[in-house]
């Protein structure tokens, strides 16, 4: 078993899980972050990412979630057989 792989596959699952289980509270605090910058860095080509819906976020990120699981599947296939 390939160690670097399976840690790569185990930070993919826990970016997964967070994802996919807590989409609000990561779209929370994507939101907070992106108006941290805007207002304390004056990154105001940001200020489109700070105004979206949060119906429209959550699948988003739910479907970020579903894509970094499959990722893990694979790291952890390729892990196992090298």
């Amino acid at each position: 078993m390939d160690k670097p792989f399976t840690i790569r596959a185990i930070i993919f699952l826990t970016a997964s899980l967070l994802l996919t289980l807590f989409p609000k509270k990561v779209l929370y605090w994507q939101q907070k972050f992106v108006s941290f910058l805007v207002t304390k860095l004056h990154f105001k080509f940001m200020e489109l990412f700070a105004e979206h819906r949060e119906e429209e976020g959550t699948h988003a990120i739910r479907i970020i979630g579903i894509f970094f699981l499959i990722v893990s599947i694979g790291l952890f296939v390729y892990a196992y057989f090298n």
